[in-house]
């Protein structure tokens, strides 16, 4: 017997009995393969869906119990306007009662520039607001570096 033909037979004998273990075994797997009906899915998968809605429907409660915000008619801060001077940098004007203040807004810093002597005229356009706003910071920046 030479080695070739050895090898050759040894690898028949394996496939054979790799082919007889996985007809066994579909055999066995059909035999003790439990029959799924159409109800218990559906059924599984509408439990699912009302025990998914539950918690989304409890986080909504918890969520607007916890972090209850003011209402913002009720509110004695009140945003008057802003201008974005980059993506990241902000000018607003707040209204605190009767005195508003210009605050330089940027990432991790609020600034108070200046307090308004007199209030900004709330009932014009918020374009002419915005265009009052650019006016008066420029005249309180020529002011500031004059000195």
């Amino acid at each position: 017997m030479t080695w070739c033909g050895f090898m050759s037979r040894l690898i028949r004998r394996v496939q054979q009995v790799a082919v007889l273990s996985a007809v066994s075994g579909a055999a066995m797997a059909a035999d003790t393969a439990p029959v799924a009906t159409a109800t218990g899915g559906v059924f599984q998968m509408i439990v699912g869906l009302g025990i998914v809605l539950a918690i989304l429907i409890g986080g909504a409660l918890l969520l607007r119990r916890f972090m209850s915000l003011p209402v913002s008619g009720s509110s004695p801060l009140k945003i008057v306007t802003g201008l974005s001077l980059s993506p990241r940098d902000r000018l607003i004007v707040v209204q605190v009662g009767e005195r508003q203040l210009l605050l330089g807004l940027s990432p991790g810093r609020i600034q108070t520039l200046h307090v308004l002597e007199q209030p900004l005229d709330l009932g014009g356009t918020p374009e002419s607001s915005l265009n009052q706003l650019g006016q008066r910071f420029g005249a309180i920046l020529q002011n500031q570096m004059k000195r």
